[in-house]
């Protein structure tokens, strides 16, 4: 009887092992910042806060743009993916920071 036990037992925690996984995976945050830029036109300034999350592996990055006053429980304007996390960053200084030779270097 108590070989019986034993075995169901083992069997048991077997299963439970195979069943959950024993890591759990999850994004975490590559990079932080701010950024903006002045429009002379309009006599507006316009300031963005980012987040550039990266997935377990660094294989996918996520940008993350947020209207300064926003954040961070507003919503973010943009969700992006990118190959690397400088991506990310190139692509926040040329579309919301407007600094031109980023965007030229992009192209």
């Amino acid at each position: 009887m108590i070989g019986v036990k034993t075995t169901l037992l083992t069997l048991l925690t077997l299963a439970s092992l195979l069943a959950f996984p024993r890591t759990a995976l999850a994004d975490f945050m590559a990079n932080s910042g701010s950024g903006g830029y002045y429009d002379k036109n309009t006599s507006q300034s316009y300031r963005y806060e980012y987040e550039v999350w990266a997935n377990n592996n660094n294989t996918a990055y996520t940008l993350k743009v947020w209207d300064s006053q926003n954040y961070p429980n507003g919503s973010p304007y943009r969700s992006s993916s990118f190959e690397s996390a400088r991506q990310a960053l190139d692509y926040f200084d040329c579309h919301y920071a407007q600094k031109q030779d980023i965007c030229r270097q992009m192209r």
